[in-house]
């Protein structure tokens, strides 16, 4: 799990979650085996409000993506509006989920990243000239 803190200063807690893993109300689903998914799945990404500690252990749910809607957004250098009746405060920007999508794609294993429905425009998205160059300007130009 990561935090990122949106330009509103509202802290996000990130979580990873793969197939097998629990995940929904009290950990209720298990990731590939509810009517939802299955075993072939690719990962999901779920956001939580940090500043909402009652429903332990990552804070208040917000909303979850499968891993490739994220790596989009993410490769297109989009942030992502979380609940459309929170905008103002419940989003995430394009450089939050720009850093959250570097450190969780270390995790994705290369079986779970095969899995990703667009992984080929993906892959084309970050040989694009203008894509790089807007990811550099998120990251301050040095990397």
């Amino acid at each position: 799990m990561i935090r990122v803190v949106n330009t509103a200063g509202i802290p996000f807690n990130v979580r990873l979650v793969r197939v097998g893993d629990t995940y929904g109300r009290n950990g209720c689903l298990t990731h590939g085996e509810d009517r939802n998914t299955n075993a072939d799945s690719p990962p999901l990404v779920e956001f939580y409000d940090a500043r909402f500690m009652h429903t332990p252990p990552y804070g208040q749910f917000v909303s979850r993506y499968c891993f490739d809607t994220f790596a989009a957004a993410a490769t297109s250098g989009r942030g992502i509006t979380l609940d459309g009746g929170n905008q103002d405060t419940w989003f995430v920007t394009a450089q939050n989920v720009l850093i959250a999508y570097k450190r969780l794609r270390g995790e994705v294993k290369y079986e779970e990243w095969r899995k990703v429905e667009d992984t080929a425009d993906v892959l084309k998205a970050l040989d694009n000239p203008e894509t790089l160059k807007a990811i550099k300007a998120m990251l301050g130009g040095n990397q």
